[in-house]
């Protein structure tokens, strides 16, 4: 007797983890369809073509408009829309490195409203969210208020918050997205 309840428990191991990994497969295959698609973001500018259809670079933990073709400008945005962590708001999440890959928080310094990234402490210290995205653009609370400021030759992205005193002077954008297939490149 003993030995056939040892018979069936043996036989009844890869019934469970064929069962387990089909349902781990089947997590997987809707968390890959729920995954939002990633973007890159480029400005809009009608009073400036310098300022138009410039890519969001990252560099030193601030954005910048890349006005030149050069590499060095910095690392191209690349993130997506998801919840800040153990947060309900909805906060931008881009890759600041390709090798080693890694990723960070877009926010907007509360003192300065620059546009920067960083982990999630320095985000969760300056205005992380709620980003969003519309036909109009990408905004946070529903504010589309993007400031291209020039700064040592260089243009620094400056946010416009609803309810802040004070109007930044610079050249007003948009900031609208492109598709992109992955946040950080396979390697080759």
């Amino acid at each position: 007797m003993a030995s056939m309840i040892g018979l069936l428990a043996v036989m009844a191991i890869p019934v469970t983890t064929s069962v387990a990994q089909g349902i781990k497969g089947d997590r997987e295959e809707k968390a890959k369809a729920k995954l939002p698609p990633y973007f890159t973001l480029f400005s809009e500018c009608k009073t400036s073509p310098l300022h138009s259809h410039k890519q969001l670079v990252l560099r030193d933990n601030n954005c910048y408009l890349n006005t030149t073709s050069s590499p060095t400008a910095g690392h191209p945005f690349g993130g997506y829309i998801r919840l800040f962590i153990n947060s309900e708001t909805p906060a931008l999440v881009t890759s600041t490195s390709f090798d080693p890959p890694a990723l960070g928080w877009l926010y907007v310094d509360k003192e300065t409203r620059r546009v920067k990234y960083g982990n999630r402490a320095e985000a969760g210290e300056g205005l992380f969210g709620p980003w969003t995205y519309d036909a109009f653009g990408l905004n946070m609370e529903d504010w589309y208020g993007f400031v291209a400021v020039e700064e040592d030759g260089e243009w620094a992205m400056y946010a416009e918050v609803k309810g802040q005193e004070g109007k930044i002077e610079g050249v007003n954008v948009r900031l609208v997205q492109e598709p992109i297939e992955e946040l950080i490149p396979t390697k080759k």
